[in-house]
């Protein structure tokens, strides 16, 4: 994939915070990867309105028996 140069303005703390986490301190590699995870929840959430739209809610008992298959409780 090819690469392109950016600047951008970050919180110092934030920053910070992420090269000491980042693979190897590798900072573009985390920024890249963190990027990459916000556009797949962009799709994924543009996705999911497209169906409901198209198809209308979940039904209340067949979101009850994925959140029991998920162990969630009712209390989201």
């Amino acid at each position: 994939m090819s690469k392109i140069t950016r600047s951008f303005t970050l919180d110092a703390e934030v920053v910070e915070a992420a090269a000491e986490i980042a693979p190897s301190g590798n900072l573009s590699r985390l920024v890249n990867e963190a990027l990459a995870r916000e556009v797949k929840l962009a799709n994924h959430r543009r996705f999911v309105d497209d169906l409901l739209e198209e198809v209308g809610p979940i039904p209340p008992e067949v979101q009850a028996d994925i959140d029991a298959q998920l162990g969630l409780s009712d209390n989201r």
